[in-house]
């Protein structure tokens, strides 16, 4: 503490009586270095309206003895102790609440065991957004200089800041205890090996100002040489730049509201990178990225693909809703759960589940022209988004495939095309999922034409009890099966669901009819084996798709799909023939009518 340097001051400020009042003309006075209470009146009796922070910028409006008048930058006015109060440093930025050369108390976690740490750090550079404090382990370890520090700095405060506030839709800028610059650590020598990782952390992890208001500081860990990566050389101030606004957009979900281990935050992050990249505004720094479809809700994001569906949310849903997503994040059900509740007043009569399935397609099709650009990202370029690959390719047809994927994953089947120009009938799809409801899984044969595409799709919990049907088209351009399980009404389940798919192309037909003779057991193939799915009745009048002598493929009025005995199904001798009464006149049936009635339990 210099509170001798304040006695010329007092000698100028005082001219009369010590005991008297002065009204001054505002001037400029800073904290000494310590957490000063400001009061409500000039003694310890009254109030204490808040902590002024060490070498913060004040205004002086009136001197007393002992006490001082002053104002805070956020407007907020009272007293403080004169002992405590320092003329201001002529070097130090009059707009800014530190000054360079202070230290803090930092906490964080670091060194061969990742243990929490806690260091002084100084203060090294300030721009307009930004304070960076800097700790060295070693004397030896790398740290940037105080120029690099300050050109960080600027680019953050020209390129970052705001864009990132606007994104997400924040008008009351984040701060700490009202000091609305960023708390920026960079510390070197506790990490190995050579590299650099970011972080935030809450204001809890300032050990002197843990009862502060706002948000907490972000930071970096260098390691020892981290100036020596061998994959960036050169000026490595886009690489800082690139880690300090991931780092950013954390404390910013933080300051939104939203949960900052979660996968939409990671999404948020990630998509605002994106933005920024392919702006140019920041260098692209992405090594690898996951191939693959997936909302990792519990044990981890996969950044790539949570960015994809934020993406998604944001072109398709608006920014509002994106923003608003964001912040149910904070809340304790499932985010999916949240997104209902948001789509529950949708015009378009989405909900989580529907959303999610068409967004397992965009990823496979990337097509802006058709379906309105439904099935396409518009907002970032194609050729620069990582995007899962198609995971198996059917060589030939029939195909059977077994496997295992957790809920919201996504697995693709590519076919190949018909050799000729006619349409190839009709794809029988045979799909069982091998978990009980309420799990579930969409089944998805998309259909790429000239001039749209064609989406037939099936849940599974549908297909426990029928085949599903599906019209192949001429000349598509491409065809492809998409498997995306997922958990509706319980969407904390997080165990894999294995699934078995077998796929046939059948010529059909369509105009034979006939009626059933006594209660039918629909099978899946066409064999008396442990595949019952369902059971035709007594004098329903049934399509009969495939006939066969002992086998037929079979479709009723409610559209259940199934192979049935040929024994007890005949054809009726009128086209027109209904059923009108129960139970059924057979007269005029052809074979197998007499005495084919009864078999309660099911017959074939």
């Amino acid at each position: 503490m210099r509170s001798g340097l304040l006695v010329p001051l007092l000698l100028l400020l005082l001219p009369g009586s010590a005991a008297q009042a002065q009204e001054l003309e505002p001037a400029w006075l800073e904290v000494a270095n310590v957490f000063l209470n400001l009061h409500a009146g000039p003694s310890t009796d009254h109030e204490v309206l808040l902590r002024l922070g060490p070498r913060e910028a004040v205004v002086l409006l009136e001197r007393r003895e002992e006490w001082s008048q002053v104002r805070r930058q956020d407007g907020t006015s009272g007293w403080a102790r004169n002992d405590f109060l320092l003329p201001w440093n002529e070097f130090s930025r009059l707009d800014t609440w530190r000054r360079v050369g202070d230290t803090r108390m930092f906490r964080f976690y670091g060194g061969p065991n990742n243990e929490r740490l806690t260091v002084e750090a100084e203060l090294r550079a300030i721009s307009d957004h930004t304070y960076f404090y800097t700790h060295a382990r070693h004397e030896s370890s790398a740290l940037p200089d105080d120029q690099t520090l300050q050109r960080i700095g600027e680019l953050f405060d020209e390129n970052i800041y705001q864009p990132s506030l606007d994104f997400r839709g924040i008008e009351d800028p984040p701060h700490f205890d009202g000091d609305e610059r960023i708390v920026v650590l960079v510390v070197a020598g506790y990490m190995d090996p050579p590299g650099m990782r970011h972080w935030y952390f809450t204001r809890h992890d300032m050990p002197q100002e843990a009862g502060s208001r706002g948000v907490g500081f972000i930071g970096f860990s260098l390691s020892d040489h981290w100036d020596t990566l061998h994959f960036f050389e050169g000026d490595r101030t886009p690489f800082v730049l690139n880690s300090l606004t991931r780092a950013f957009q954390e404390l910013l979900q933080h300051h939104a509201g939203g949960v900052r281990s979660s996968w939409i935050s990671a999404g948020m992050t990630e998509l605002m990178q994106e933005i920024l990249e392919q702006e140019g505004v920041l260098q692209k720094m992405r090594f690898s990225s996951r191939a693959e479809t997936r909302l990792d809700i519990y044990k981890g994001p996969y950044f790539h693909t949570s960015m994809l569906f934020m993406l998604y949310v944001l072109e398709r849903l608006g920014p509002e809703t994106l923003n608003q997503l964001a912040t149910f994040a904070a809340r304790p059900t499932p985010v999916l759960d949240s997104l209902d509740a948001i789509l529950q007043y949708h015009p378009a009569g989405l909900d989580a589940d529907t959303f999610f399935a068409d967004w397992v397609l965009t990823n496979a099709l990337l097509d802006t022209r058709r379906e309105g650009g439904r099935y396409g990202y518009h907002l970032l370029d194609r050729r620069e988004l990582s995007l899962p690959p198609l995971s198996t390719r059917v060589e030939h047809l029939p195909a059977r495939f077994e496997a295992e994927a957790p809920p919201y994953s996504a697995a693709y089947y590519e076919f190949p095309l018909p050799q000729d120009s006619a349409a190839a009938d009709h794809l029988l799809l045979d799909f069982r999922l091998g978990v009980p409801a309420p799990q579930d899984a969409w089944l998805q044969l998309v259909q790429v034409l000239p001039d749209r595409i064609d989406v037939q799709r099936f849940r599974a919990n549908d297909l426990r009890s029928s085949l599903g049907l599906v019209t192949l088209a001429e000349e598509p351009e491409r065809v492809f099966v998409a498997v995306s399980p997922f958990t509706p009404g319980d969407r904390r389940r997080t165990q894999a669901m294995s699934y078995a798919l077998d796929l046939q192309v059948v010529p059909l037909s369509f105009d034979t009819l006939a009626l059933v003779e006594a209660h039918l057991q629909v099978r899946r193939a066409p064999q008396l084996t442990d595949n019952a799915i369902n059971l035709l009745r007594r004098c329903d009048i049934v399509q009969v798709l495939i006939g066969g002598e002992d086998w037929s493929l079979v479709r009723n009025g409610s559209g259940i799909v199934g192979w049935s005995s040929s024994d007890f199904l005949s054809a009726p001798s009128d086209p027109d023939f209904n059923v009108s009464d129960q139970p059924c006149d057979t007269s005029g049936l052809g074979p197998g009518a007499a005495g084919g009635g009864g078999a309660a339990g099911g017959a074939g």
